[in-house]
């Protein structure tokens, strides 16, 4: 079996979602969520850009940017939700961002419900 890529911080990014969901429960707005993963993050002293913004470039034309949630350790971009289900769309988003900023792995993270959601995904051909 191989090992995943950024698997140590991986697990520590996701202690700190599972912290944050006990801590403060379901049922809150996204921005609570983001503001509590920035405290924790800082807190364990994990390397974290909130708001990261990439380029969108067409054509070589620069459209404008996208913003990334959270991108930690200039590693794993990381994309919060506070919805009933992660559907397709967001899906699709977050492979986006990822051909986009040209990172490797990326988080899913809803917080909504009584279960923390999450799923993982990778940029391919690389």
């Amino acid at each position: 079996m191989s090992k995943l890529l950024y698997n140590n911080l991986s697990y520590q990014i996701l202690n700190v979602a599972f912290y944050v969901h006990t801590k403060l429960g379901p049922g809150l707005l996204k921005s609570i969520y983001h503001k509590a993963m920035i405290i924790e993050l800082k807190e364990r002293n994990i390397s974290f850009c909130s708001q990261k913004a990439f380029p969108v470039i067409f054509r070589s034309q620069n459209l404008g940017s996208f913003y990334t949630d959270l991108v930690i350790d200039k590693k794993i971009i990381i994309e919060i939700k506070a919805v009933k289900k992660l559907n397709e769309v967001m899906e699709a988003q977050i492979i986006n961002y990822l051909c986009l900023s040209k990172l490797n792995v990326g988080y899913l993270i809803n917080f909504r419900n009584t279960s923390l959601e999450w799923k993982r995904f990778y940029r391919w051909g690389h």
